[in-house]
């Protein structure tokens, strides 16, 4: 989480004072750990002890001091000995008490001012204030809890921001030593062409752009970059923002308004100087005066930090007078006659050159301290004095305004709570849950189709292909009429079907067609044929499977299924079609079906045969509805003429007195009527008694083809069953739910799923809202405890 500060330059207003913003906030963190902070006792828990104990530790805590443990005055015996004043020694004592803790606080921070205090004593050990570091992690945290508010669905919810700091001065050079000691690094520019206000400039404000490509780290070049803009163009109104990124100084955003009108200062000064903000009062210690501009948006110096820079251009006993004449302020060292010399940063030189100043002169500002019984604050010195009182006011800041997010975090809640339980009664739903649920319904669906779906499905779907390759081949081979357009002359060659019953047994003609129409069907390609009828019978049952359970609202999950089964499937495919085909092979050969098996083939062709006719007449009637009957009759006898008569010319023309499109239909209807009393002619003989055994196959080509096929249907059934099916019972559940469960999607995945389901999306999104708003109330809370 980056913490993001803000720099705002004004001109000079009222007198000549120049308005500058900085924010320093926190150093730089890849993410955001766990933390703990070690809660403070509160303090009237010790206050409430015995009088005794309290000034027992008051005086361990005292004599640590040494020489100058006495920080007021002493305490005359009268009033020692007055019972009515016992209640002010022990307000005096405890206030003498707490300045010490604060005091010792400060003087744990490095390079502070040194002042010398030594551990309590493990028997009266006080409670420990926050060290900055725990500030800064509770500010972190604070910080964090936006990133949990923009994950709450619907929240309206505000966290605190970090609050600006606004560095306020009359010199600009006071406002950037005090910004670039934040920083660490020199970069901000130092030119006689530096913007004052002049609004009665004839420049025009122009608009402009910084090149968001240009990334560098030397920040020589960012200074002379400014440096130029500046005097490109002094007077401008336009942003010039600059963003610092580094993993050792913090992340700055730098916000230049170089010049702006009178009519608009004012409203500046409002926004940049609002409630929220804190103040830096920021002046030399030439000139350590109050910038009016603090003094009037913060009149109770509530939110204003004071800072004297250059203290170390005084004598030191002169710069100790002066932090003590002037409460609460915060002295700051220079960099003496050190300067950067592009090798090492000026914060390291600013760094050394104070804690030699302190080292010094330490001794001075301790002094400096006045009695602790006045309510005077404390004096301090350096650059980490700065920015301990910096984040203790941030941390304050973000603190006094979490109560309010918390009394809208918990209006939120009850909201939620109240909907959460009117809705869904309080059932809670995750995505987990819900896809194992929804997982379950269909599992339990395909446990029910595996126990219906055998050996009898597989082979009506096998034999249902098969018997309508037999009629493709019979029409090929026994049924069809030569076409118009390849009507010949030599019309003997051509043997009609009605000739068959009285042809001779040994008709070299009939046994050439048997024996063609049986190869054709045993070199069909039946494994693989059969394979792809199951799968594709299978991949259809498992979409319908789908469709009635809850998983039909997820195309997610339809898709995972539907592809799961076809890898499973897949998987075991050429397998099984080869075994399928190298069982029927001697079927390619030879065929012999026993008198049980030509009697099943024959009143199974007799259906075939009816079914074909069925729709054929149907066919024939839907083509009369939609060309009229009495005029497709006329068409149809026309072209019965033409073909009586043409004999060895074929038909070139169409009628004149037909449309085109009309004696298309007609051949359509002759073709259906012919094929329909064909049809009923062979069911006749079917029926007749010479089918009536296996010697008079040629006589019934129908049937025997029909035997070869159920031969063909049986053997496959049983290595489909074997191979296939068996397998894709056992291996498709689990490899569905290693592709839908919880091993084979994140549970990013898992919430996208569920939430595709409008009504799972809505249930689970205010389930989410409660249990996030929860989590929020609770952190707050306890950060604010």
């Amino acid at each position: 989480i980056k913490a993001m500060g803000r720099f705002i330059r004004f001109p000079a207003y009222a007198g000549g004072a120049v308005v500058a913003g900085a924010s320093y906030v926190s150093y730089k963190v890849q993410e955001v750990q766990s933390y703990t902070i070690d809660k403070v006792n509160i303090i009237t828990d010790w206050l409430g002890k015995s009088f005794d104990e309290i000034a027992g530790g008051l005086d361990g805590f005292m004599g640590s001091f040494g020489d100058e443990r006495s920080f007021s005055q002493p305490t005359p015996p009268s009033q020692e000995t007055t019972p009515g004043n016992d209640n002010d020694r022990q307000t005096l004592e405890a206030t003498r008490f707490l300045m010490g803790v604060l005091l010792a606080a400060i003087a744990e921070q490095p390079d502070a001012v040194p002042l010398n205090v030594e551990s309590y004593p493990t028997t009266q050990r006080p409670p420990r204030p926050l060290t900055d570091d725990e500030i800064m992690d509770s500010i972190r945290a604070i910080v964090a809890l936006n990133e949990k508010v923009d994950q709450i669905p619907g929240s309206i919810v505000i966290m605190p921001p970090l609050p600006t700091v606004i560095v306020v001065g009359a010199k600009e050079e006071d406002q950037r030593e005090v910004i670039e000691a934040l920083v660490g690094h020199e970069f901000l520019p130092r030119s006689p062409s530096s913007p004052i206000n002049t609004v009665d400039a004839s420049n025009i404000d122009l608009e402009f752009e910084v090149n968001s490509t240009l990334r560098t780290a030397d920040f020589g070049q960012i200074q002379s970059t400014l440096h130029q803009i500046i005097l490109n163009q002094p007077l401008r109104t336009a942003p010039v923002k600059l963003l610092i990124h580094s993993a050792h100084v913090p992340d700055l955003t730098l916000v230049d308004l170089p010049i702006v009108n009178i009519d608009a200062h004012n409203s500046l000064y409002d926004q940049y100087l609002r409630g929220y903000n804190l103040l830096l009062s920021v002046s030399s210690a030439k000139e350590p005066l109050l910038a009016p501009l603090c003094e009037q948006a913060d009149p109770l110096g509530v939110r204003t930090i004071r800072v004297i820079t250059q203290i170390d251009t005084l004598d030191p006993q002169n710069a100790s007078k002066m932090l003590s004449t002037h409460k609460g302020s915060i002295g700051m060292v220079g960099t003496g006659s050190c300067k950067s010399n592009g090798h090492q940063p000026i914060g390291q030189i600013r760094a050394t050159y104070e804690k030699r100043y302190l080292q010094d002169y330490g001794e001075l500002f301790q002094n400096s301290i006045k009695d602790l019984t006045n309510t005077s604050p404390v004096a301090e010195v350096g650059l980490m004095a700065l920015r301990h009182r910096l984040i203790h006011r941030i941390h304050r800041a973000m603190l006094d305004a979490l109560p309010l997010t918390l009394d809208t975090i918990n209006q939120q809640l009850e909201e939620t709570s109240y909907e959460f339980k009117v809705n869904y009664n309080d059932q809670p739903l995750t995505a987990e849950l819900y896809v194992a649920a929804a997982l379950d319904s269909f599992k339990l669906e395909f446990q029910d189709f595996a126990a219906h779906f055998g050996r009898d499905q597989v082979r009506a779907i096998i034999k249902s292909e098969l018997d309508q390759r037999i009629l493709d081949l019979l029409a090929q081979r026994y049924w069809n009429k030569p076409d118009e357009a390849n009507f010949v002359s030599n019309v003997s060659d051509i043997v009609p079907m009605t000739y068959l019953p009285q042809s001779s047994r040994d008709d070299p003609h009939w046994h050439h067609q048997l024996d063609t129409a049986t190869s054709t069907l045993t070199k069909l390609g039946v494994g693989r044929l059969s394979t792809n009828l199951v799968i594709t019978a299978l991949m259809n049952e498992i979409d319908h499977l789908v469709a009635r359970t809850p998983l039909a609202n997820h195309p997610l999950a339809r898709d995972a299924i539907h592809h799961t089964a076809a890898h499973t499937l897949n998987a075991r495919y050429y397998a099984t079609a080869d075994q399928v085909e190298n069982c029927i092979k001697p079927y390619k050969y030879e065929v012999e079906p026993d008198a049980r098996e030509w009697t099943q083939a024959r009143q199974h062709t007799y259906i075939v045969l009816k079914e074909e006719l069925r729709q054929c007449e149907a066919a024939l009637t839907r083509l009369k509805g939609t060309v009229g009957s009495a005029k497709l009759s006329q068409a149809m006898n026309t072209l019965d003429q033409r073909r009586r008569t043409l004999g060895s010319v074929g038909i070139t023309a169409e009628p004149s007195e037909f449309s085109r499109a009309l004696m298309s239909r007609a051949r359509d209807g002759v073709f259906l009527r012919d094929r329909r009393d064909l049809l009923k002619m062979r069911m006749m003989a079917v029926k007749s008694p010479q089918c009536n055994n296996k010697d008079q196959k040629y006589y019934c080509p129908e049937v025997f083809l029909n035997a070869v096929a159920d031969k063909l249907t049986k053997t496959a059934v049983l290595f489909l069953n074997v191979e296939l099916l068996a397998d894709f019972y056992h291996n498709f559940p689990s490899e569905l739910d290693a592709r839908l469960g919880p091993a084979g999607l994140s549970e990013k995945q898992l919430e996208d799923l569920a939430k595709e389901d409008p009504k799972v999306r809505a249930h689970i999104e205010l389930q989410q809202r409660k249990v996030a708003l929860e989590s929020l109330a609770d952190n707050i809370s306890h950060i604010i405890s």
